[in-house]
Order: structure tokens, then sequence, then C-alpha cells
């Protein structure tokens, strides 16, 4: 399930204030979630840090929806637009409506929301890259 995605070196970046930060390598953050209901939140799942993107793989198949979207409270589509529910399916970048870098100040939900038909069942399993900010 977990799975390492390392960037050896730290980026160093000014904010033209003579202040500088390191941004550190990007880290997995993976949860398993049971579907149920309309949607399932992850309470903060995103940390304070830059979001390089939130991906699926279905482990157990999802059913009641014909697909499901995920993202924030805010952008309930961000990383994935009617993802399908298949067993060994992924989201990717295909699946972005929004491919932008965002930088996350405060913790944040990760919310899963049913396509069609409520989620009767299935486990998803969800992963988080980002990159710690370093003083």
């Amino acid at each position: 399930m977990h799975r390492e995605f390392d960037l050896t070196k730290a980026l160093q970046l000014s904010d033209g204030e003579g202040r500088q930060f390191f941004l550190q390598q990007i880290k997995p953050n993976v949860k398993l979630i049971e579907l149920s209901g309309a949607s399932v939140t992850i309470p903060s799942m995103i940390i304070p840090s830059v979001v390089w993107g939130c991906f699926t793989y279905v482990n157990t198949a999802i059913t009641g929806a014909t697909g499901f979207h995920i993202g924030t409270p805010a952008d309930t589509d961000a990383w994935a637009n009617n993802a399908p529910v298949t067993v060994k399916s992924r989201t990717n970048f295909g699946h972005y409506t929004d491919l932008t870098v965002r930088i996350s100040p405060t913790n944040q939900d990760v919310v899963i929301t049913a396509v069609g038909p409520n989620f009767s069942g299935g486990i998803l399993e969800v992963t988080h890259y980002y990159s710690d900010f370093v003083n």
C-alpha cells in the first residue's frame, strides 16, 4: 500500500523579502476508506503543505455509485471527476479538473462523492502527495 516518491534534494525558495524556506521531498499520505452514503470525508488528510495531488486505487469494487469525484469541500472534483469504480482502477492526472499545484496553509478534508446512486460498498485507497515547508 505504501508508495515511496523520493526527491533527494530539497528545493530552496525565497519569498522576495529576504526570507528563505525549503521544500522537502515529496511524501505520500495513504488512507484506506470504506465507502457508504452520498459522500465520505477524510478529516484533515491534507496538512499544511504544498499539495501535489491526490490519487486513488480501488481495492474492493465500489458498489452503488457509477463513479466518484475526489476533492476538497471547496472543490469537490479537483482530483477526479467521475472516476471508475472497478477493482484495480486508478485515478491519474487525466481525471483532474484542475492541474494547479495547491498550497494549503491549514489542514483540509478530502471528500469522495458518489456519482449517480449513493455508495453501498467498496474500499478505496486514497494517496495525497505533498511537500513540507521547512524554514
